[in-house]
C-alpha cells in the first residue's frame, strides 16, 4: 500500500507583513504558590535554590545597539530567515534592529539561475530573490551581502567544500566583525 505523502507547508515572501504593536505585558504574582499552575513563570521564580526575578524587561536605553542575526545563502535559507524574521515582528520584539546577511558563494538565488550568466555574487537578488529581499525590507529587515570567509587548511577538509551546508556554516563568525553593535544575537534560521 502507498501512504499519502503530506505537504509540506511553504512561506510565501508576497505574504510577510508588518503586524501592528504588540500589547504591554503584565505580570500578575499569584497570592498563593497553589495558585500558579506548573507550566506558568511568575515574576519570582526559585531556579536551583537561587530567586530569579523573571519579571524584568530591558529599556529602551538597554537594548539601543542590539541587533539579532541570521544568515541566508540561497533562496531556501532566504525563506527560512524570514519566517524566523517574521516569527520575531509576529510575537513583538523589542530588539530595534534585525538583520539578515546574505553570504556569497552559497547556492544562490532563482533569479540568478533563471538569469543563466551574468550571476554577480554581490549583488543581493542573486544571494537571495527579489521577492524575499522585498519580503525583509517590508518587514524592517536589513540585508547586508557579505563575503565568506577565506577558504583555509580547516574549512578545505569540508566535506562538500566550502558552498555545501557545512562550508557555509563556518560564516557565522563573520558576526564578530559587526563591531558597530552593542550586542548581538545570532539566530540560526533552521532552529
Amino acid at each position: 500500500s502507498t501512504a499519502a505523502a503530506t505537504p509540506t507547508p511553504t512561506v510565501s515572501a508576497a505574504a510577510a507583513v508588518v503586524p501592528p504593536p504588540a500589547p504591554a505585558v503584565t505580570y500578575v504574582a499569584p497570592s498563593t504558590a497553589n495558585d500558579v499552575p506548573s507550566s506558568v513563570v511568575t515574576p519570582k521564580t526559585v531556579v536551583n535554590g537561587s530567586t530569579v526575578d523573571s519579571s524584568y524587561l530591558p529599556t529602551d536605553a538597554e537594548l539601543e545597539g542590539t541587533a539579532i542575526v541570521t544568515m541566508a545563502a540561497g533562496d531556501e535559507a532566504g525563506l527560512t530567515s524570514l519566517a524566523l524574521m517574521q516569527s520575531l515582528r509576529d510575537v513583538g520584539t523589542r530588539v530595534p534592529r534585525l538583520v539578515v546577511l546574505l553570504m556569497q558563494g552559497g547556492t544562490g538565488s532563482a533569479d540568478c539561475h533563471a538569469a543563466g550568466s551574468g550571476c554577480n555574487g554581490s549583488n543581493a537578488a542573486h544571494i537571495v530573490s527579489q521577492d524575499i529581499l522585498d519580503a525583509f525590507a517590508r518587514l524592517g529587515v536589513e540585508t547586508r551581502v557579505m563575503e565568506p570567509l577565506p577558504t583555509t587548511e580547516f574549512t578545505k577538509q569540508v566535506a562538500g567544500g566550502s558552498r555545501s551546508f557545512w562550508g557555509m556554516a563556518f560564516n557565522k563568525l563573520r558576526i564578530f566583525g559587526m563591531t558597530e553593535f552593542r550586542k548581538l544575537l545570532w539566530f540560526d534560521s533552521d532552529t
